[in-house]
């Protein structure tokens, strides 16, 4: 899809039409199919910072990233030796690892996100459904380091909420949405919650003289039109 000069996928559209409260949704977008993953994790809060940057996808590195993407998938469709790939999804680390010394570093380093990034999303899955907050956390943690590292989306902003999470009893937390600025998303024992809220504003205000906002979060039900008597409410 493109959108005012994005070239935007189909995950927020997906999960706006078809989200389920207390559930997240496992995606495939190559066979376009999902299923239902249960989100019952005890005594865990989900808070979501943001950092008061702002995003504009269509001035950012956004669409390089997309095209680079796209360059590396070719590049694997190109090299005979690499193996027949349709999708990202049958890429591999091992196979990954096999073409490092001929692909292009910068490609090499957004593919190896991208296949790694797929696996983290399987394994969250699969906690998620055993109701494993721990796993959960760590993944996150791990796909924050992908996202920093190795695809290059990430800010000092969003870096710093990160860290401050992880120093002060966050599971885990992560940049959410394309990156560029916006937001992190946290995981956080429930009891913290409510200092967790306010402590985190302090020191990234002393840092960056910028102010974030904090919201508890939960997995709620797709997009619907509200009655007025409904009011507003982040959910």
């Amino acid at each position: 899809m493109e959108f005012a000069g994005t070239r935007c996928g189909l995950m927020d559209p997906y999960t706006s039409l078809l989200a389920e409260e207390g559930e997240a949704l496992l995606l495939d977008t190559a066979r376009l199919v999902h299923r239902r993953v249960p989100m019952d994790l005890k005594n865990i809060a989900f808070l979501v910072v943001d950092s008061g940057v702002r995003r504009e996808l269509a001035r950012s590195a956004y669409n390089e990233r997309r095209r680079e993407c796209e360059s590396a998938l070719d590049w694997f469709r190109r090299d005979r030796r690499a193996g027949a790939i349709g999708s990202w999804s049958e890429v591999t680390v091992e196979r990954l690892d096999r073409v490092r010394a001929r692909m292009p570093e910068t490609l090499w380093r957004r593919a190896r996100h991208v296949v790694t990034e797929n696996g983290r999303v399987h394994r969250a899955a699969e906690a998620l459904g055993k109701g494993d907050a721990a796993s959960v956390g760590q993944l996150l943690q791990a796909s924050h380091a992908s996202l920093r590292d190795d695809f290059e989306v990430s800010t000092a902003e969003l870096d710093f909420l990160v860290r401050w999470g992880s120093d002060n009893g966050a599971l885990g937390a992560r940049l959410v949405g394309a990156g560029f600025g916006g937001a992190t998303l946290h995981m956080v024992p429930a009891d913290l919650c409510a200092d967790y809220e306010t402590q985190i504003v302090e020191p990234y205000a002393k840092r960056f003289e910028r102010q974030a906002q904090v919201w508890e979060v939960r997995p709620s039900s797709q997009a619907r039109q509200m009655a007025k008597e409904e009011g507003w409410k982040f959910s």
